[in-house]
């Protein structure tokens, strides 16, 4: 047991309809060995026995703190909780996931050890009739990464571990660094508004290299951006991604926002192909993304830091997206 506190975390969970997994959820929180705690178990508006449950778990444990709404949807939810929240650090936990009993131990003891402001780490995909492997583990052998420089962020943001970087729930942040950042994008994708704001803002990441947390795929689980069928939904993601663009731009911060350019761009080539291969949608949901995307480019595009000729393939993209699509096909094949 962490004897010494470092310092207490606020623990978010947002809970809509996931009684058969919640118990295991709260449990793998209650279960840490690091224990200066502060749960915070905001109930969405559920309709099944999610928030009999996070009463009956608050009853038993002053650590935990629950809080009924009506419907709103995790970005409002995940809000609410950083408002509520009074530790020095801010960590969450989705509620059909579980982690590690020494999650938080370990990953509190490198952020402090290396004066970092976040602490990150690896993460397990588990099917829902598996369980990750829970053994006690020697702290002092868990090696971590030290992620500081302009190029060692943007090599972890958008390169070595790009998806990631982007997930909310395998850190440990500093309470300050969330000062002004909220999820402004209430419909999926809202972790990519607002993770890489705290990344930006932080002086020291910490990586430390073992999966403590444990990812639920579950059996009724459908994930729009793995199926090769074409959902509006994708188109969610592209303004997620605007989100990102408009923040670096505000900074000025050209050499980051060609990389997200270049994330962005890619994915409206995924979304190219899907539409394609879809009998029921055509090119023309793209319009206003399309347009948006010219507008980057003629305002930004010389701003970034890129080889000119890649600055060329954006606006061949941008002029004709189409032929700019079976250019790259063809390069592929």
């Amino acid at each position: 047991m962490e004897k010494k506190s470092s310092g207490c975390i606020s623990v978010i969970v947002a809970i809509y309809n996931v009684e058969r997994y919640l118990e295991k959820c709260i449990k793998s929180i209650q279960a840490q060995t690091y224990d200066d705690l502060e749960i915070i178990l905001i109930d969405d508006g559920s309709t099944d026995r999610s928030g009999d449950i996070c009463d009956r778990f608050a009853a038993q444990d002053d650590r935990i703190r629950v809080i009924h709404r009506n419907n709103r949807g995790i970005a409002y939810t995940r809000n609410e909780g950083l408002d509520t929240a009074t530790g020095d650090y801010i960590t969450f936990v989705d509620s059909d996931d579980y982690i590690h009993p020494q999650m938080y131990e370990i990953m509190m003891r490198k952020l402090v050890e290396n004066h970092a402001d976040i602490a990150v780490c690896d993460y397990d995909e588990i099917p829902e009739s598996e369980t990750m492997e829970m053994k006690p583990l020697d702290i002092s052998m868990i090696s971590c990464d030290i992620i500081q420089t302009l190029q060692e962020r943007k090599r972890y943001i958008y390169l070595e571990k790009y998806v990631d970087a982007l997930l909310v729930w395998n850190k440990i942040i500093k309470r300050e660094l969330w000062d002004g950042v909220r999820c402004v994008h209430d419909k999926i994708y809202e972790d990519e508004t607002i993770t890489f704001k705290t990344l930006y803002k932080s002086d020291k990441i910490v990586y430390v290299n073992e999966k403590l947390y444990a990812y639920v795929r579950r059996g009724d689980e459908t994930s729009i951006t793995n199926t090769g069928v074409f959902s509006e939904k994708r188109l969610y993601r592209l303004d997620a991604l605007e989100v990102r663009l408009d923040f670096y731009i505000e900074k000025e911060e050209w050499e980051y926002l060609a990389e997200a350019f270049f994330v962005y761009k890619t994915d409206f080539l995924v979304i190219i192909r899907h539409i394609l291969n879809s009998e029921e949608y055509s090119m023309k949901i793209l319009k206003p993304y399309l347009k948006k995307y010219r507008r980057y480019c003629w305002n930004y595009l010389f701003k970034m830091q890129m080889p000119m000729k890649k600055k060329f393939q954006y606006l061949f993209f941008a002029a004709t997206p189409i032929l700019y699509y079976d250019y790259v096909q063809n390069k592929n094949k």
